[in-house]
Parts: C-alpha cells; sequence; structure tokens
C-alpha cells in the first residue's frame, strides 16, 4: 500500500498534473462552502442579483443614481429565507427575519406597505449582470430563489478556478521549477477568502477571471508576439473594468508592465510607444461608452456610491485631504492584512476561532519580516524564486497600484459613513499574486527550512481555519441551534437537494483527500530538494 502511495506521489508530481490536482481542490472546497453558505449569505448578494433581475425585466442594465430599485418581484423571494443581521437592517421592511426569529416564527409574507429599496448595486459595469441574466433568465419563475442562486454561485465557483488555473499556467513559467512554487499553488487553491469572495452572486468571480486572465497575458506574452499581446490585453483589461471598475488598477499596471516586459525582450523606442498605445487604445475603445455615460451623469469615471454620496453633500477636495489625516492607516492596514484576510463568515461577518487569529497575525508579522529583508538586493537576488530578475519588482507595482485604489476607497467610505468600509476581498484579483509575494518573502528569513516549515504552517492554518469556521461557526449560527439533527434540518432547508449536507459531508473527506495528496507532493519536491543539495555537499 505504502508503494502503491508513493507511487500515485510521484505521478502527481510533474507541474501540469500538480495545478490539475490543486484545481480540484478548489474546486471540492467550492462544493463544500455551497452546501454551507445559505442563499443571501454572501455580501451584498441580494443586491446583486437584483441587478440581474433587473436586465431580465427592463432589457436594460439598472442606472444608478436614477431611483434604480430591487425588483419587486424578488420581495417573495427575499423573505422566503432568513437574513444576516446587516440584510435584515436593509430589507426589514420588507418583512425579511434574522436567523433566530425566522426559525422561530418560520418565514414571513411579504408586508403590504413595503416600501422601494434603493439598489445601490447598480453602481457596477453590466458586464457580469447582461451576461448572467441570459443564464437564468429561464429560471427566473416562482418565488423561490433558490434554483438561481445555486446555479449563479456554481458558474462563480467555475469562473474562480479558471482563474486559479490561468495564474497557476503564469507562475509555472514565471517562477524556477522548485518545491516553493509548488507552495504558492497550493496557497492559492486553499485561501479561504478568494473562495468565499467568488462562490458568492456577485461580478466579483468573474471580475477576478478576467484581470487575471489580463495580467497573465501581458506578464506571459513574448517578443514575437507583442502586437497580438498588447492589442488583446488591452480588450481584456476593458472587459474586465467594465466587470468591475476595481479592474481599473490592472489597467493601470498593464501599461507599467509592458514598458518591463518590452526592455526584457528589447523592443525598440518607437516598438514599445506603438504597443502601449494599441494596449490603451483597445481598452478605451471597450469601456469607452461605460466611462462617457458615467462622466455626463456623475462628472466621474466610476460611480462608485460613497464618491457619489460625498460629491452630492458637497464635499470638496480639502475634505478628502482632511479625512486621510482622520484614519488610523496602520491600525486599518494591519486588520485588513491579519484579520480579514484569513476568513469572513460571509454577510453575518462571523469571525473564525481567536486562536487561529492569533496564528495567522504571527504568520503575517513573519511574511513581512521577509519584505524587509528584501530590502537587500543581493539577499533578494541569491534566494529569488522568479526565473527572470525583476518580476518581483514588477509584482509589487501591481501590489502598490491595489494598495492606492483601496486607500481611494477608504477615504471616500469615511467622508461618507465616517468609518472605513474597506475590505480586503475588494483585491481578490490581486490574492494570488500576493501570496506568491508572501512566497518570496519567506525565502529571504534565515535559514533553508524556514519557507518550507512557515510554508506549510501557512497551507494547514487555511485548510483548519476554514473547516472548524464552517463547522463550528457558520452552521450553528446560520440554523440557531448546536443541535447537529436540527442543524441538518434547517440546513437542508436552506439548499437544494443538489447541495445537500449529504453532499457537504461528502465534499469533505475528498477535501482531505487532496489537500494530503498535494501537500505529500510538495513534501517530496522539498526532500528531493535537499536530498540534492546534499549530495552536491558530498
Amino acid at each position: 500500500m505504502a508503494t502503491g502511495l508513493r507511487q500515485c506521489v510521484t505521478w502527481l508530481t510533474p507541474w501540469r498534473r500538480f495545478c490539475g490536482l490543486v484545481v480540484l481542490l478548489y474546486l471540492a472546497r467550492g462544493v463544500f462552502l455551497l452546501c454551507v453558505l445559505p442563499p443571501f449569505e454572501g455580501w451584498d448578494e441580494y443586491q446583486h442579483l437584483a441587478c440581474i433581475v433587473h436586465v431580465v425585466e427592463h432589457g436594460q442594465s439598472p442606472a444608478p443614481g436614477e431611483g434604480a430599485a430591487v425588483p419587486r418581484s424578488m420581495y417573495p423571494g427575499i423573505v422566503r429565507y432568513p437574513h444576516s443581521a446587516l440584510g435584515v437592517e436593509q430589507l426589514g421592511a420588507l418583512g425579511a427575519l434574522p436567523y433566530e426569529a425566522y426559525w422561530e416564527r418560520g418565514a414571513s409574507q411579504v408586508r403590504p406597505d413595503a416600501p422601494a429599496i434603493a439598489l445601490y448595486q447598480a453602481q457596477h459595469g453590466p458586464l457580469y449582470y447582461r451576461a448572467m441574466a441570459m443564464l437564468v433568465r429561464p429560471l427566473l419563475c416562482g418565488d423561490d430563489p433558490l434554483a438561481v442562486i445555486s446555479g449563479l454561485r456554481l458558474i462563480n465557483v467555475l469562473l474562480g478556478a479558471a482563474a486559479v488555473g490561468l495564474f497557476l499556467l503564469a507562475i509555472g513559467h514565471l517562477t524556477r521549477d522548485a518545491p516553493d512554487r509548488y507552495m504558492a499553488a497550493l496557497l492559492v487553491a486553499v485561501q479561504p477568502i478568494f473562495l468565499l469572495n467568488t462562490a458568492r452572486v456577485a461580478n466579483d468571480a468573474l471580475a477576478v477571471f478576467l484581470g487575471t486572465a489580463a495580467l497573465c497575458l501581458i506578464l506571459l506574452g513574448g517578443r514575437k508576439s507583442w502586437w497580438r499581446v498588447t492589442a488583446a490585453s488591452g480588450v481584456i483589461v476593458g472587459l474586465a473594468v467594465l466587470a468591475k471598475s476595481v479592474n481599473l488598477a490592472v489597467a493601470a499596471f498593464g501599461g507599467v508592465a509592458l514598458l518591463f516586459m518590452a526592455r526584457r525582450w528589447k523592443a525598440g523606442g518607437m516598438a514599445t510607444a506603438v504597443g502601449l498605445a494599441v494596449y490603451f487604445a483597445g481598452a478605451a475603445i471597450v469601456t469607452a461608452g461605460y466611462f462617457a455615460g458615467n462622466l455626463n451623469r456623475f462628472g466621474m469615471l466610476t460611480p462608485m456610491q460613497e464618491a457619489v454620496q460625498n460629491r452630492a453633500a458637497g464635499r470638496t477636495t480639502a475634505d478628502f485631504f482632511t479625512a486621510i489625516t482622520r484614519i488610523d492607516w496602520l491600525r486599518e492596514s494591519w486588520r485588513m492584512l491579519s484579520r480579514k484576510s484569513l476568513w469572513v463568515g460571509g454577510w453575518s461577518m462571523l469571525k473564525p476561532p481567536a486562536l487561529l487569529v492569533a496564528a495567522y497575525q504571527g504568520l503575517v508579522a513573519l511574511v513581512l519580516t521577509g519584505a524587509w529583508f528584501a530590502l537587500s538586493r543581493r539577499r533578494r537576488c541569491e534566494r529569488s524564486i522568479f526565473s527572470e530578475p525583476g518580476t518581483g519588482r514588477v509584482l509589487c507595482i501591481l501590489l502598490v497600484l491595489f494598495v492606492a485604489g483601496l486607500g481611494y476607497h477608504a477615504v471616500h467610505t469615511k467622508m461618507a459613513l465616517g468609518m472605513v468600509a474597506t475590505n480586503s476581498w475588494y483585491a481578490a484579483v490581486v490574492m494570488p499574486w500576493m501570496i506568491l509575494l508572501g512566497v518570496q518573502w519567506l525565502r529571504l528569513l534565515p535559514g533553508r527550512r524556514t519557507c518550507g516549515i512557515l510554508g506549510a504552517a501557512w497551507c494547514l492554518l487555511y485548510l483548519i481555519t476554514e473547516t472548524a469556521s464552517a463547522l463550528l461557526v457558520m452552521l450553528p449560527t446560520y440554523a440557531a441551534s448546536d443541535s447537529p439533527s436540527v442543524i441538518w434540518q434547517r440546513t437542508a432547508a436552506m439548499h437544494p437537494a443538489w447541495l445537500s449536507p449529504g453532499v457537504g459531508v461528502a465534499a469533505l473527506p475528498v477535501v482531505t483527500i487532496l489537500s494530503v495528496a498535494a501537500l505529500a507532493v510538495w513534501r517530496g519536491r522539498y526532500g528531493a530538494l535537499n536530498d540534492s543539495r546534499h549530495e552536491v555537499r558530498s
């Protein structure tokens, strides 16, 4: 039996097979999560669904700032299921109930005096909602939205898996054939927030997929394909922005990265300039109508709701800079890095066990220590995981651009709400690349085995946090009970048969087996590397 297991691990060791293994692991985790997460528990999920329903009913995307409202045809489906506290704040006037009250009283009816609910997610670009409207139109019948929500979530999990696959394809070319490449792949496949963000009804999954596709194309293009790369990446970036405007940071990064790639490929000055013009022209052609409409209506490129509110309230640039000084940037940055980048349980904003959070904070501190070591050029070059010099610096630029975008959002939320309401998953498209940089920074810490040990701890922390939090925090909260039989019954009532608790229970051992297999492959590569070093020293 041991021989068979070793043969299996050996068979899975080639990079492409390992990539297939971790993508399957991502999908298995997605199935498990879908069996746990109730309808409307995804962040702003009813709002994103309302945008799709609006397109189905009216044949066009909702217009932000023009009285766009949640379609009343959704009201019976909304009150049919329980909601998070934040959801009830917005939907309580319709008759929506929180979990505990719902299980005590049963589903309520739509109140006769139910008011209009503002469709604030109309702020986003139209691409996702129009695409999904074509797919779910046949399912939008009756008062039960469960089939539509489950189907859309599954599509988004598949889009997330495709994004992971593209990322793995990229790092297969950008990094050296070493155990740390396998570590980065596995960490991306088990990152809890990345999956939670894509497994809900929202435009994030499509935005992440298109943003990842653009990044991979830009970073992998060759000199012979320069014109095709610049044109295609510009169009894809434009589509990514139409999916979610946060990808404007990807668009800006594309220009910087193409300059870097042109220098690496030794493209001439004229070819570089024309290539950049082609790239930005492709993006502009795709987004021109969207941006022109926003400028005409709001006086800004994107109708981010907080920015629109601040403009309507007469707040000025001076107020913007004043808000900057009133934010505790160190505290907010640490909060996003060390807590909200680990696990947040849906729109109920559930927290993982405190011990796991403390362990993750320690790990983040070590990664940041490695980033400090990265300031040493000699150390960075000696222990680089990248096959080409300068790749790490380019990815740091991507990170800086997204940090700037998050900071811009944070300031506007501070102005509009009096508090920072910016979350780490807004930067989901760069999370895989941040993990890759994190692995690089761990390599810079003293000790040859440090990166391997901390990488394994990082992976196990992700897996344990997700499983323990889902079973011990999510399920009892959503079922408003600690009784296993009651939890089973109530969870089943909030999911279709193909996502029943039984399916979730069956998915758990699959996740475990795939995780063990992936860790064994990585451990085998790590052991083989140490053996080869020992032979060289001998």
